[in-house]
């Protein structure tokens, strides 16, 4: 498959709908092996990153990332998606004693499942997260023509041009 089918693909999987985790496992994975080919550039704030993807002209960004919660390797994703669904056979069962760790791979696989899908959507279909930017810039207004989202609306400082 070519790489233009290959996107063609991921564009359309990632707009099907998903009925188990084995699909969102698969999804997440496509999703995290495409990005480095793609992104271009990244600005970051804390533990916060906007990933940019720069290309004829057009500049895209990505909705904002917590590092501390984001498997951006898709093998290392995989490795803690298969100890999350362990995780999971233990909640079926009754456990309910996790250590710190196990909690965190709870939390990052959920959040790189979620984020990742958001990822790729933002850039291979609708980008939302630079649309609601456009809605909270449109909602308080400016005169200099350039949105400012500071920290208290996204805990990273963004601008975007309007034409963006």
């Amino acid at each position: 498959m070519s790489a233009n089918n290959e996107l063609m693909a991921l564009d359309s999987d990632l707009q099907t709908r998903k009925t188990n985790l084995k699909e969102f496992e698969t999804l997440t994975k496509s999703v995290l092996n495409y990005l480095p080919a793609v992104l271009t550039g990244h600005s970051d704030k804390n533990h916060y990153r906007i990933y940019i993807n720069q290309q004829a002209g057009t500049t895209k960004y990505i909705r904002p990332i917590n590092t501390n919660l984001f498997e951006m390797d898709s093998g290392k994703f995989e490795i803690k998606f298969q100890l999350f669904l362990d995780i999971l056979g233990r909640i079926k069962v009754g456990d309910r004693k996790f250590s710190e760790l196990e909690l965190k791979i709870i939390d990052q696989t959920i959040y790189t499942i979620q984020q990742s899908i958001g990822s790729g959507l933002d850039l291979l279909v609708n980008p939302t997260f630079v649309k609601l930017l456009n809605c909270v810039y449109n909602s308080v207004g400016s005169g200099n023509g350039t949105l400012q989202v500071v920290a208290c609306i996204v805990p990273l400082y963004y601008q975007e041009t309007p034409n963006g």
